[in-house]
């Protein structure tokens, strides 16, 4: 019987550090989650401004639109550009001078 008992306590003691595991895994798992997050907006921002910079000035736009396109076409069907916005032109003389 004591030999019993003593595998309870083994099996009690393993369950609380597998507990104590699956709570650091989970915490790793929310980390990753909200860092992809972050990564995805930062993306969806990137590609807007890049949209507005093609778009407003049209040597750029007839060199770069095909290739931008190109790299969009292979994130799926619902990334592409546009060319029925106003363009945000406090935006766009800030990025131009960042450029220079």
């Amino acid at each position: 019987m004591t030999a019993l008992s003593g595998d309870d306590n083994n099996s009690t003691g393993s369950r609380s550090e597998l507990d104590s595991l699956l709570k650091g895994q989970q915490k790793i798992n929310d980390k990753i989650a909200q860092a992809i997050r972050k990564t995805e907006k930062r993306l969806m921002r990137a590609h807007f401004i890049l949209g507005e910079l093609i778009l407003s000035d049209p040597e750029l736009n007839e060199r770069v639109r095909p290739l931008v396109e190109s790299y969009l076409s292979k994130l799926g069907p619902k990334r592409q550009l546009v060319d029925h916005y106003t363009p945000n032109r406090d935006l766009l003389d800030r990025l131009r001078a960042m450029m220079r």
